[in-house]
């Protein structure tokens, strides 16, 4: 009896030891934090259509992020900036991997490190127009509020996106017929169509994004023209943003390590390689000094 006591308790010690280790790599296995990632239709950052589909700037970044956090899970929303923003405002751990810093998101978002510096907002007008312009441009730069003044004017921008500090408080001191603004998904390339069509004489967008969706959409990028705005940089900072929450907080820890190990020459030519030849050339040599203080 004795020894088969002794046998049933080594038996049992045994199966629940085994227990405990299949828990413990269960554990291992399954992280159990979740991070919704808010990805937004802004080709070539984020490609959702076509041959190049999840080939974008952002959408490689995202992947590689993704693979590096392997403490977490990930899921991918497809949603436009005022979305975006009702889940940082609502959830424990919403986190977009290419956002500008500014005032207000800083109530929404705890912010990375700088992740990558990008070409400048700009006005892009048609050919066409550009003897109506001519009075508010200056060494190429257009002199946005003045633009924004002439009442034969209208500027197509996409809602709640921010375009840097200045031209924000520039579009916020504007009149509202002024501007069109547009919401939903694909919401450039609609604004593109309209400007095609007389609708909006100008719209403000990065110029990568604008040349990649007029190509796509059958839009003669010859007869675009592209003009940055006085007062701008030439390049702004772009940044990770997680929920303002304790999940938050502990996820940009662990991103900042991740991008401080990609941010050198990866993420430079991911962005570069959008870029067209005497601009790429330039944003190169540039992007060295973009991460000096930090």
């Amino acid at each position: 009896m004795t020894g088969r006591t002794g046998l049933r308790s080594r038996l049992r010690g045994l199966l629940l030891g085994a227990a405990l280790l299949g828990g413990a790599g269960s554990c291992a296995a399954a992280p159990d934090t979740l991070i919704t990632w808010a990805v937004r239709d802004m080709a070539p950052f984020n490609i959702m259509e076509g041959p190049l589909k999840g080939q974008g700037i952002a959408d490689r970044m995202l992947g590689l992020l993704q693979q590096r956090l392997p403490q977490y899970r990930h899921v991918n929303s497809r949603v436009n900036r005022a979305r975006a923003n009702q889940m940082f405002a609502r959830d424990p751990l919403t986190c977009d991997a290419g956002v500008l810093k500014t005032p207000e998101r800083e109530h929404l978002m705890y912010f990375s490190i700088p992740t990558l510096g990008v070409v400048t907002n700009g006005v892009v007008v048609r050919r066409e127009l550009e003897g109506e312009i001519q009075p508010y441009l200056k060494d190429g730069r257009i002199d946005l509020a003045a633009f924004l003044a002439d009442p034969r004017q209208r500027l197509g921008v996409l809602v709640e996106r921010s375009y840097g500090p200045l031209i924000d408080a520039t579009l916020h001191a504007a009149a509202p017929e002024r501007l069109l603004v547009h919401h939903g998904n694909n919401a450039l390339g609609s604004l593109l169509q309209m400007q095609q069509h007389g609708r909006i004489s100008a719209l403000l967008g990065y110029w990568p994004e604008v040349r990649y969706l007029a190509e796509t959409d059958g839009v003669d990028v010859s007869d675009l023209r592209f003009h940055p705005v006085q007062g701008m940089p030439s390049y702004l900072l772009a940044y990770v943003g997680c929920s303002k929450t304790p999940e938050g907080r502990k996820a940009i820890e662990a991103i900042n390590e991740v991008i401080r190990e990609l941010r050198g020459e990866e993420l430079i030519q991911l962005y570069a390689r959008w870029l067209d030849g005497p601009t790429r050339e330039a944003y190169l040599q540039d992007a060295k000094g973009f991460f000096e203080k930090d």
